[in-house]
C-alpha cells in the first residue's frame, strides 16, 4: 500500500496528542465534578457512566484517524506506463518579401500564412514561440514568450512595407531565430525554427550558420509556400493591383517555390521540408506532425498512472462507527440515521460527498482561473480516479483540454457528460463548448448543429444566437468559396482542354504539310536512277507527277 498525499502525514502527530489531551481534560472534569458528591449520591447525581464515556471517547478519536487515513488517500499500484512528455521553444521565421505576395495560393502568400500562425496560436499548448520577419533583412519582432495573443496583435500588422529592405535573406533571418532561442537557458527543451517562405534566397555564408545549427542542435522544419509553376509578383497602388513586377526586359516576374534551398536547410538540421500549396496548407496539421517526430526522439521517465483506491474502506468504517455511537447514546440518534438513509435514498445520490474530489475540484478552479491550465488539468484527471460517473468532473476537464489545445480528447471528456447527466443546463454548456471547439477548428457545420442544441436546450442563451449567426455567415462564405474555386477549375480545364484540341490540330496540319513536300525514299531512288540512265529525263516533271500521285 502506499499514500498519494504524503505531505498531510504530519498531521497524524495530533492525533496522539488530541487524545492525550482530551483524556486529561475528561479525568479533571470529573473528578472536580464528583470530589464534593457523596458515592451513594453519585449515580444519581451522574448517572452517565464515566467508563462509557471512555470508549465513546475513544470511538471518537478513532473516527478522526480514519477521516485522516482517508484524506492520505491509500492506493494499491497496480499498472505503470511511459508517458511522452515535451517541451518547446519555437522560433517562426517568417518571409515577408514582396514575392510573397504572389497570388498561387490565395489570397496571397503572406496573408494566407498569417492567417495559418493565427490558427496555430489559438491551438499550441503553452509552447514558447518567438516571432523573427525578414525580407532583405531579418528582425526579432516577438522574444519568446507565451502571450499568445500579443503576438496575434503585433502580427496582425505586418506587411511586406515593415522591412524597407527589399529581397530575401534566409541566413539573417536564422541568424536572429537562433538567437531568439539561445536567450533561453532552460534544460530540457528542444529548440525548433518554422522557416515560412517560398525558398527564394538572395543571401550568403548560409553553409556556416547552418553548421552551428547542427552543433547546437537547432532544428530547422522548412515550410515552403507556393507552387512550382509560380505566380506574378503584384504591385498595388490604393490597394489595388496597379501592374506587376517586371524584370529589366519588361516581362512580368513570375515568383516560384524553390524548394532545393529549403530542403538543403531542413535536412542539414536534422529537419523536415513541408511544399504547401492551396489546399495543403495547414500549419496546425504541420505542427502536429512535427511534435510527433520530436517525441519519438526521446521518452520521458517512467510514471504510475493506474492504481486502486482503498480510501473508501476506512471511510465505511469510520461512517459505521459514527453510526453506531449516535445509536447506542440516545433514541434521537437512532431517528437522525433513519432520517439520514431516507433522505439520502429519496435524492437517489450515486454516492456519498466525497471531500478529496471537492478540493480537487476547487484547487482545479482555482487553477483554471488563474490560466494555469496544465495543473487544472491534473486535478482533474485525478478526479476521474475518484469518481469516473461525475459528469461535472468530465466537463471541467473538456474544458481545460481545450484551452490546452487538445479538441480531440476535450471531445471524449464532453461526451462522457452528455452521457451520463440529464442537468439541461449542464448539457447546453457541453454543447456551446463544442460550438466553440468546432469554430477553432474551421469545422463550421458541426459548430452550427452544436449551437442549435445549445439553443434547444436553452433557448434563452444569447451568445449561442451570436455564434450561430455567425457561423452561418462562414458556411454561406465557404459556399461561395467553393462556387469561384469550381467554377475556376472547370474555366481551367475548358482552357487546358481548348489548348490540347488546338495543339493536335496544329499538329495534325504540320503533319499533312510534311507529307506533301517530301517524297516516298523509293519514289525518289527510282527518279535518281532513270535520270543517270536516261538523259533526256527531266526530274522536275517526274517531281510534279509523284505529287500528284502522292495527293491521290
Amino acid at each position: 500500500m502506499d499514500i498519494l498525499y504524503t505531505k498531510y502525514a504530519w498531521f497524524g502527530l495530533l492525533i496522539p496528542i488530541l487524545m492525550l489531551a482530551i483524556f486529561w481534560f475528561f479525568n479533571r472534569k470529573h473528578k472536580t465534578f464528583t470530589k464534593n458528591i457523596d458515592e451513594a449520591l453519585l449515580k444519581d447525581v451522574y448517572p452517565i457512566s464515566f467508563k462509557k464515556l471512555k470508549i465513546k471517547q475513544v470511538i471518537h478519536i478513532l473516527i478522526a484517524f480514519l477521516l485522516f487515513v482517508c484524506i492520505l488517500r491509500p492506493v494499491i499500484m497496480s499498472k505503470t506506463e511511459k508517458v511522452e512528455t515535451i517541451k518547446l521553444d519555437i522560433c517562426i521565421a517568417l518571409d515577408i518579401s514582396p514575392s510573397m505576395l504572389a497570388q498561387d495560393i490565395r489570397p496571397d502568400r503572406l496573408v494566407r500564412a498569417k492567417r495559418e500562425i493565427f490558427s496555430l496560436l489559438k491551438y499550441l499548448p503553452n509552447y514558447r514561440v518567438s516571432l523573427v520577419l525578414f525580407s532583405g533583412q531579418a528582425m526579432l519582432q516577438v522574444p519568446l514568450t507565451t502571450d499568445y495573443s500579443a503576438l496575434s496583435l503585433l502580427l496582425d500588422n505586418v506587411g511586406i512595407d515593415y522591412i524597407s529592405n527589399r529581397g530575401t535573406d534566409v541566413t539573417d533571418a536564422l541568424v536572429k531565430a537562433k538567437q531568439s532561442l539561445d536567450s533561453s537557458r532552460d534544460d530540457g527543451y528542444k529548440k525548433l525554427v518554422l522557416l515560412i517562405t517560398d525558398g527564394e534566397d538572395h543571401s550568403d555564408g548560409l553553409s556556416r550558420i547552418l553548421k552551428q545549427y547542427k552543433k547546437d542542435n537547432v532544428i530547422v522544419y522548412s515550410i515552403g509556400v507556393g507552387s512550382m509553376d509560380g505566380a506574378p509578383v503584384p504591385v498595388y497602388t490604393d490597394g489595388k493591383i496597379s501592374e506587376y513586377l517586371k524584370d529589366k526586359n519588361g516581362k512580368a516576374i513570375i515568383s516560384k517555390l524553390n524548394g532545393t534551398v529549403l530542403n538543403m536547410i531542413a535536412s542539414e538540421t536534422g529537419g523536415k521540408i513541408y511544399l504547401v500549396d492551396q489546399s495543403t496548407f495547414n500549419l496546425r496539421r504541420i505542427v502536429d506532425d512535427i511534435v510527433k517526430i520530436e517525441k519519438n526522439k526521446s521518452m520521458s521517465n517512467v510514471r504510475t498512472t493506474n492504481f486502486s483506491d482503498l480510501f473508501q474502506y476506512f471511510l465505511f468504517i469510520a461512517v459505521g462507527l459514527l453510526v453506531f455511537v449516535l445509536v447506542v447514546s440516545n433514541k434521537q440518534g437512532v431517528l437522525f440515521v433513519l432520517f439520514f438513509m431516507l433522505f439520502m435514498s429519496d435524492l437517489n445520490f450515486a454516492s456519498p460527498f466525497n471531500f478529496l474530489e471537492w478540493k480537487n475540484n476547487l484547487s482545479g478552479n482555482r487553477y483554471f482561473d488563474k490560466q494555469e491550465i496544465g495543473k487544472a488539468i491534473n486535478k482533474y484527471t485525478g478526479n476521474t480516479r475518484i469518481n469516473a460517473t461525475n459528469p461535472i468532473t468530465h466537463y471541467n476537464l473538456g474544458n481545460g483540454l481545450a484551452v490546452e489545445g487538445k479538441p480531440d480528447e476535450a471531445e471524449k471528456e464532453w461526451q462522457s457528460v452528455l452521457d451520463q447527466s440529464k442537468n439541461k443546463n449542464l448539457m447546453s454548456q457541453v454543447y456551446f463548448n463544442k460550438g466553440i471547439s468546432k469554430i477553432n477548428q474551421q469545422d463550421y457545420s458541426n459548430a452550427r448543429d452544436m449551437f442549435i442544441n445549445t439553443l434547444k436546450l436553452n433557448p434563452k442563451d444569447i451568445d449561442a444566437k451570436k455564434n450561430l449567426e455567425l457561423v452561418l455567415k462562414k458556411i454561406e462564405q465557404q459556399k461561395q468559396q467553393q462556387k469561384q474555386q469550381n467554377k475556376q477549375k472547370k474555366d481551367n480545364q475548358d482552357k487546358n482542354q481548348k489548348e490540347k484540341q488546338k495543339d493536335e490540330k496544329e499538329g495534325q496540319e504540320k503533319s499533312q504539310n510534311q507529307s506533301k513536300d517530301k517524297l516516298d525514299e523509293s519514289e525518289a531512288k527510282r527518279i535518281l536512277d532513270q535520270y543517270k540512265n536516261d538523259k533526256t529525263f527531266n526530274p522536275s516533271k517526274e517531281q510534279k507527277k509523284a505529287q500528284n500521285e502522292n495527293n491521290w
